[in-house]
């Protein structure tokens, strides 16, 4: 079939009532609760875990969630398990992993979609594929990055919310003299390189000095304008709709953005 151009319409430019972000935050500093906040019901997927514990009480009574937890395979001491068996434990947990978020994002039984946490499901795929997660050299990860691409970009495919929490580590430079960096005194985010390009936009969830807890924007492609804003639980704006409705303003309100 030849290519040919559409122009576009009016209709066409309203954006999609779905947005993919990705959270990321310090332990313990509310990422699990603002994925809560997304409109239900909700699929979580659950590698952090004792996440939800304590957060998912203060939601049950509003909207429908539903749980799967995933926990990957690493050889260690008490489980005496070599390098093949991790890969292929890890290959079959990604591939069930992959068959149930299809099924659930292709779907019409849930209107958003919590990956806590991407970091997590980061450490699957490299297991499923290495055996390991470390000493594996750079352009082996072609492959991998291309197969975890290709899940992250599905979202944008379909009408769902999709957030992917992410843990933070700290951020380590070298040192002159030293074989191992120092620690600057800054965190930085774990999991996928790549995941802060593909998604929507990115927010950093956590507590200000005065025990005030925050989401805030760092980048959104679709309002610049964005950058730098902080929604403050003491002001009951620390949620998704708060934060998704300043991403469409021209298209839609906040209460769009409560189913």
């Amino acid at each position: 079939m030849a290519l040919e151009m559409k122009r576009v319409t009016t209709e066409d430019a309203k954006p999609p009532r779905r947005l993919i972000m990705r959270a990321g935050g310090l332990e313990k500093n509310g990422k699990t609760h603002f994925g809560f906040t997304a409109p239900g019901p909700l699929a979580i997927f659950l590698l952090d875990k004792g996440s939800h514990e304590g957060v998912i009480d203060k939601f049950i009574g509003s909207k429908e969630i539903s749980v799967v937890p995933l926990t990957a395979v690493k050889s260690t001491v008490m489980n005496d398990v070599d390098q093949d068996e991790v890969k292929r434990a890890n290959e079959k947990l990604w591939q069930d992993f992959l068959r149930l978020y299809y099924k659930v994002i292709t779907g019409n039984e849930y209107r958003s979609i919590i990956i806590d946490t991407e970091t997590q499901l980061y450490e699957i795929v490299r297991l499923a594929k290495f055996g390991k997660l470390t000493q594996v050299k750079s352009h082996h990860y072609t492959l991998v990055n291309d197969e975890y691409r290709a899940f992250v970009d599905e979202a944008f495919n379909q009408d769902k919310n999709v957030i992917f929490l992410d843990k933070m580590r700290k951020q380590y430079v070298a040192k002159e003299g030293k074989d191992e960096g120092q620690w600057n005194g800054k965190h930085e985010d774990a999991g996928w390189g790549d995941i802060g390009y593909r998604v929507m936009m990115n927010l950093r969830v956590g507590v200000d000095t005065e025990g005030d807890n925050f989401v805030e924007v760092v980048n959104c492609r679709a309002n610049t304008e964005l950058r730098g804003r902080k929604f403050y639980a003491s002001e009951g704006e620390a949620d998704f709709a708060h934060v998704a409705a300043e991403v469409y303003p021209d298209f839609y309100d906040i209460t769009d953005w409560l189913v």
